[in-house]
C-alpha cells in the first residue's frame, strides 16, 4: 500500500506543474492574434473622445466600412475588454464608440433584426458591450459578446 501511495504522489508531482504551466488566464488570449495581455497597456476611455459619436451619427460616417463600438463606463463586461478595444482604435481608423447612448433599442434578436438595416430605426444591440460593423451604410455584423467583439476585431 506504501508503494502505491509513493507512486501516487510521484505522478501527481509530475502532472501538477504541467497543468498549471499550460494553463492561461487570460480568457481573451485564443481571440486576440495581434496582442498578448503582456503586451497592451492600461489604457483609459479619455484617449477615445474624438471618436464619440451620436447614436444618429451611426451612419453618416465619411468611411465606408466602420465599426461602432457601444459601451458604458460602468460595465464590468465593457472594462474587461478596454483595454484591447481602445489599443485597437489608437492603432486603426476604422472604429468609433457610443457611451451609453440615448434612443439605443435594445433586443436579445438584435443581429436577427439589425443586419440589412441602415437607419437607426431598426438598429438593435442586445446590451453592452455591443459590436456592430458597418459596410456600405448598412449593418453587416452585430455582436454583444466579449470574445466575438475581439475576435473581429483582431
Amino acid at each position: 500500500m506504501r508503494a502505491f501511495y509513493l507512486l501516487f504522489i510521484a505522478t501527481l508531482t509530475l502532472i501538477i506543474p504541467s497543468c498549471s504551466n499550460g494553463f492561461n488566464n487570460n480568457a481573451f488570449a485564443s481571440t486576440s492574434s495581434s496582442f498578448s495581455s503582456s503586451e497592451v497597456k492600461e489604457h483609459s476611455y479619455s484617449e477615445i473622445e474624438h471618436l464619440l459619436i451620436e447614436i444618429h451619427e451611426i451612419f453618416y460616417q465619411n468611411q465606408p466600412d466602420y465599426y461602432c463600438y457601444f459601451y458604458a463606463s460602468w460595465c464590468a463586461h465593457c472594462n474587461s475588454i478596454k483595454n484591447e478595444v481602445i489599443e485597437y482604435a489608437l492603432l486603426q481608423e476604422n472604429i468609433f464608440f457610443l457611451n451609453e447612448p440615448t434612443g439605443v433599442q435594445f433586443s436579445d434578436n438584435a443581429m436577427e433584426y439589425s443586419l440589412g438595416c441602415s437607419s437607426t430605426s431598426c438598429l438593435f444591440i442586445s446590451g453592452y458591450p455591443s459590436l456592430i460593423e458597418i459596410k456600405n451604410n448598412t449593418v453587416a455584423y452585430v455582436s454583444s459578446d466579449v470574445q466575438s467583439i475581439l475576435k473581429k476585431l483582431y
